[in-house]
């Protein structure tokens, strides 16, 4: 899983490009998510409520769900 903030000026979008062109090169499925006037850290009610979505989904879909 791949998230990243569109206006985040600590790790630039093209270390992301950079990492998702040799993802594809090497065949390797991930998802991405961006976050278009994004820091480095997801701010605000609605997106951090998303970004934490995501990222719970993402472990339901690749580890599942503990056994009660």
């Amino acid at each position: 899983l791949l998230i990243h903030g569109m206006a985040d000026d600590n790790v630039l979008f093209t270390n992301s490009t950079r990492l998702i062109d040799t993802l594809v090169n090497r065949n390797i499925r991930f998802d991405l998510m961006t976050y278009p006037g994004a820091k480095h850290g997801i701010s605000g009610p609605a997106p951090q409520r998303h970004v934490f979505g995501t990222i719970e989904a993402f472990f339901r879909k690749n580890i599942g769900t503990p056994s009660p």
